[in-house]
């Protein structure tokens, strides 16, 4: 019996015998440098995939390069909104008057949505393999955002009144 625990003792974590403190709750490990393969990149914006904020872009140096590069963030992310919104399949048994009124909104959502893109020229907006990095994350979700109106249809506006019928069903049930 003695030898057991001696054996368990000697192969247990160092954390759970007084060795090295574990990490507490609510306080981040060690980083992992490396890109994930759950990488966020068009890709998984096309496909409005969960993803990971962890590329590892470009940082310009002098003021001349963060102005064109913020320049360069823009331009990419418009063709960027813009070619996903035209891509974007729409269901087969939408009117067609329905499905282009879709796209323009997509495609005008997508020009609003590429104004928080430019970063400030702090840094490029894809790295080198198509990712997006952390500091990208607001473009990356204003553009989510923006290609998902191709999905779903925008409320009706109505002039009217509300009528007692649109009341009552506005009301909590009461249980």
């Amino acid at each position: 019996m003695l030898i057991l625990i001696a054996a368990l003792v000697l192969t247990a974590d160092p954390r759970f015998v007084g060795g090295a403190q574990p990490t507490p709750l609510g306080v981040s490990g060690p980083v992992d440098q490396n890109p994930s393969i759950q990488a966020c990149t068009t890709q998984t914006l096309r496909l409005s995939s969960k993803c990971v904020f962890d590329a590892h872009p470009h940082q310009p140096v002098s003021e001349n390069e963060r102005q064109k590069q913020a320049k360069d963030n823009l331009e990419l992310a418009l063709t960027l909104g813009k070619g996903i919104c035209r891509e974007r399949a729409a269901p087969t048994d939408l009117d067609p008057k329905e499905k282009s009124r879709r796209a323009s909104a997509c495609v005008d959502n997508a020009t609003r949505a590429a104004g928080a893109c430019s970063l400030n020229g702090a840094e490029s907006l894809l790295d080198a393999e198509g990712r997006f990095s952390t500091r990208a994350r607001a473009c990356y979700e204003s553009l989510a955002t923006a290609l998902q109106s191709a999905d779903v249809p925008l409320e009706q506006k109505t002039t009217a009144p509300p009528t007692n019928s649109n009341r009552q069903a506005a009301q909590p049930t009461k249980i």
